[in-house]
């Protein structure tokens, strides 16, 4: 699904959500293999949320997107292609249900062909939803090629799968799945750099029967809010592809 198909999508959503608003029923909407029913708020859906199975053929456009990513990266410079993959296929394939060994091994074999002369490839689902509480994990292949899932917070999960080609050095994919292990630390790591208190001290309150919270050493009334005043503004900007060097 493109662009133009997603917002199409979201559209015809949204048209139907207002319908049932008023008390309509909303026919099912049947776009780009999606079927989907909307209904009030509480009403249990039909079936849940169903798509297409991306088997055959969906598995070479997979390849083909990654190769024109590889194509506009080596325009630009960088030596590695990081990608999310948002179409569906941690959500909607019969590899999402693989063992993190096959999912490395089947990926692989997609990804090299098309990276061209690039380093490697960083590809991951983005944060999921950690539905039945998946555990940390990760996987390290002879030839370099690991992948990693790390719970990100109560509620996310992420799997990243790191890709190198033959020739490329085995420090530098030791590098990626240094970042990617890491990742759970990331938010207080950034906090620390920006002297905010860390996550324990912004959200675990102090039991001391007074309405209070610990933050960064003193503590303080609850408020609003429990960062320090004034705090810097941070813009989160998420893209679905990205090119680092």
């Amino acid at each position: 699904m493109d662009a133009t198909e997603l917002e199409q999508l979201e559209r015809t959503i949204a048209q139907h959500a207002a319908l049932v608003t008023i008390g309509a029923v909303a026919f099912p909407i049947r776009l780009f293999g999606a079927h989907l029913q909307v209904v009030p708020r509480g009403d249990e859906p039909a079936n849940g949320l169903t798509g297409p199975q991306m088997t055959g053929d969906s598995w070479a456009r997979v390849g083909s997107r990654i190769r024109q990513k590889a194509e506009i990266a080596l325009e630009s410079g960088p030596n590695w292609l990081r990608l999310d993959a948002l179409n569906g296929l941690w959500q909607f394939t019969h590899w999402a249900a693989a063992t993190l060994p096959a999912k490395l091994e089947a990926l692989t074999a997609i990804a090299r062909p098309a990276l061209g002369a690039l380093d490697g490839l960083v590809i991951s689902s983005g944060l999921l939803l950690n539905q039945g509480d998946l555990p940390d994990d990760d996987f390290s292949a002879r030839d370099g090629g690991a992948i990693l899932r790390r719970r990100v917070s109560p509620l996310r999960v992420r799997e990243t799968l790191v890709i190198p080609t033959v020739a490329t050095p085995p420090k530098t994919a030791e590098f990626w799945r240094g970042v990617y292990a890491a990742e759970p630390t990331w938010l207080a790591w950034a906090l620390e750099r920006l002297a905010l208190p860390s996550p324990l001290a912004i959200f675990v309150e102090r039991d001391a029967g007074e309405e209070t919270v610990r933050s960064g050493g003193c503590t303080r009334p609850r408020g609003p809010s429990l960062l320090p005043r004034p705090h810097p503004r941070v813009c989160v900007d998420s893209q679905a592809d990205i090119l680092l060097s």
